[in-house]
C-alpha cells in the first residue's frame, strides 16, 4: 500500500512539473511575439522577413549577453533597452563590427547588420529608427 501511495505522489509531482513547464513555455512565446509585434510596429520598412531575420540574428549573436529583453547583465553587458548610444548609427555599426570592451566583433554581411540593428533599435520600447544600406560605409 505504501508503494502505491508513493507511486501516486511521484506521478502527481511529475504531472505538476510538466504543466508548470508548459505554462512557462507559453508565457515565453507570448513575450517573444510581443517583441516581434513591437518591432513590426516601430520598423518603418514593416518588412516582416527583415524583422524576423533581425530577431533571429539577435537571438544567435546578442541575446546571450544582452538578454532576450535587451536589459543586459549588470555592469558587464550594457542594456540595449533605452540606451541612447543607439541614436548614433555609426557608433552602433562600429561596435557590432569591431567589438568594444568585453564585446567581440560580430561578423555579419550588410543585410544582416541592417536587420539586427533595426531589430534592436525598434524593440523593448526603443524608437531609434531604422538604418539603411547608405548608413553603412564600405
Amino acid at each position: 500500500m505504501k508503494e502505491v501511495n508513493l507511486t501516486i505522489h511521484v506521478i502527481l509531482i511529475i504531472l505538476v512539473l510538466f504543466i508548470f513547464s508548459l505554462s512557462c513555455s507559453v508565457n515565453s512565446d507570448n513575450n517573444n511575439n510581443k517583441t516581434t509585434i513591437d518591432s513590426l510596429q516601430n520598423n518603418s520598412s514593416n518588412n516582416v522577413s527583415t524583422v524576423l531575420n533581425g530577431e533571429r540574428l539577435y537571438s544567435e549573436n546578442c541575446a546571450l549577453c544582452h538578454q532576450d529583453t535587451g536589459e543586459g547583465a549588470a555592469s558587464t553587458f550594457p542594456a540595449l533597452k533605452n540606451n541612447n548610444v543607439l541614436n548614433n548609427k555609426q557608433e552602433t555599426i562600429k561596435t557590432i563590427l569591431k567589438g568594444k570592451g568585453d564585446m567581440q566583433a560580430i561578423y555579419l554581411n550588410k543585410n544582416e547588420l541592417i536587420s539586427v540593428i533595426n531589430y534592436i533599435n525598434n524593440n523593448w520600447g526603443n524608437n531609434y529608427g531604422d538604418i539603411t544600406d547608405t548608413d553603412i560605409k564600405k
